[in-house]
């Protein structure tokens, strides 16, 4: 392990690992090790509304599907999905239609189950000024 790797943050049902490593000194992104042949796999690039310096798994199902947060560059965070072996990391808020978009931000998903289904926090927002917060259930296929 190299100095900026950190410790796995959960683990699924066939031995991979998912966490957070600190690629740089001011760069954090998600991780998933396969422990049965110790490959490390990275996101090749994040999305333009993720693209700030700190990303984190929090959650992995037994499809490898991952989802967390990453903070955009203004230091907002948003929910995300990452599936590694499509190297494909989605924000969830692309999930919502444009009118919900404007009323809700997706903050942080906390856990995924094998059928896709994600929970996490959310923020009502009003004139882009967060109200109040609440769980959310999403259901993205």
């Amino acid at each position: 392990m190299s100095r900026y790797q950190r410790p796995g943050a959960c683990l699924d049902g066939s031995g991979q690992i998912a966490g957070n490593t600190q690629i740089s000194s001011t760069v954090t992104r998600p991780f998933l090790k396969r422990t049965w042949d110790g490959t490390w796999i990275f996101p090749s690039s994040m999305p333009p509304t993720l693209d700030g310096n700190w990303a984190t798994a929090r959650a992995i199902n037994d499809r490898g599907q991952m989802v967390s947060e990453a903070k955009d560059f203004s230091n907002n965070s948003r929910a995300f999905i990452w599936i590694p072996y499509l190297q494909n990391i989605t924000d969830l808020n692309s999930y919502l239609s444009a009118s919900q978009q404007l009323s809700w931000t997706l903050l942080v998903a906390y856990g995924i189950n094998d059928q896709g289904r994600i929970v996490g926090w959310a923020a009502k927002k009003s004139n882009n000024v967060f109200q109040y917060y609440i769980p959310f259930l999403l259901y993205p296929n």
